[in-house]
């Protein structure tokens, strides 16, 4: 043998010096050699693998670790954040609901999975639940809107803009993911600004005298009832010169 084995070598020295082995006996000697180069090579190639399959155990280990920690903060910003943030399954009833929504709709964190969806609506949410945000999400559409909440221990009505989108978990299971904003002061501002816009649109009309509102160019804005008795010839006056409609002229009057 040409190339033998360190450990057969030894051995070799050890038990079979000054032996002259037979032919067949020289063969069981090269198979055993064959053997021992066999093992170093399975026990390498078995090292190898262990090195990598360590280092690639350790890089997941590592991404896993930094997915967690983005994981935590998405969860704390979902958490914590002022909009009501839920997730229901296909049946509406709810899985999770933030701080936010519990305090908007007076509900116990304990509690939050005796509730549905569709539950925590006034009647005609609930109607329009049932007959445009489920077939927009069973389409995958979603849906975006203005509704109405009612807080669970008060009765109080809560105006929502909700936006609300179909999540896909495991096995084709689907679940209703809702973002809603509390807008019911932002509600009442618009409403008294259109009161007091429809009342003082009243009054203006209502006044007997002309009136004519004007910008800073003479550029007719707006005039009352009155105004337009008395110019019905020239309307329509908006966009106008007052001097155009009053007196007829291409320049501003010297009482102007």
């Amino acid at each position: 043998m040409d190339n033998i084995h360190s450990l057969l070598k030894r051995q070799m020295k050890r038990y079979l010096a000054g032996v002259n082995p037979s032919p067949e006996f020289q063969a069981f000697l090269e198979a055993v050699n064959r053997a021992y180069f066999d093992f170093d090579a399975d026990r390498n190639m078995l090292e190898r693998s262990f090195d990598f399959s360590s280092q690639e155990l350790l890089q997941a280990n590592v991404g896993f670790r930094k997915a967690n920690e983005e994981l935590q903060k998405l969860a704390a910003v979902v958490q914590h954040s002022t909009e009501l943030i839920s997730l229901a399954d296909a049946s509406g009833r709810l899985l999770f609901l933030n701080e936010a929504g519990c305090r908007m709709l007076g509900i116990d964190p304990a509690d939050v999975s005796r509730h549905a969806l569709p539950d925590l609506m006034a009647e005609g949410s609930r109607v329009r639940f049932e007959s445009e945000m489920l077939p927009a999400l069973r389409e995958e559409q979603g849906w975006e809107g203005e509704l109405q909440y009612r807080n669970m221990q008060t009765g109080v009505r809560i105006d929502v803009h909700s936006i609300l989108f179909s999540v896909k978990g495991a096995a084709d299971s689907s679940y209703m993911a809702n973002i809603a904003l509390d807008i019911t002061e932002s509600n009442k501002i618009a409403q008294s600004l259109r009161d007091s816009e429809q009342f003082l649109a009243g009054v203006f009309t209502g006044i007997q005298d002309g009136i004519m509102v004007l910008d800073r160019d003479l550029r007719i804005l707006r005039m009352n009832a009155t105004m337009e008795k008395w110019f019905a010839d020239g309307l329509p006056a908006t966009g106008k010169k007052c001097f155009e409609l009053c007196h007829h002229s291409s320049k501003p009057c010297n009482l102007c």
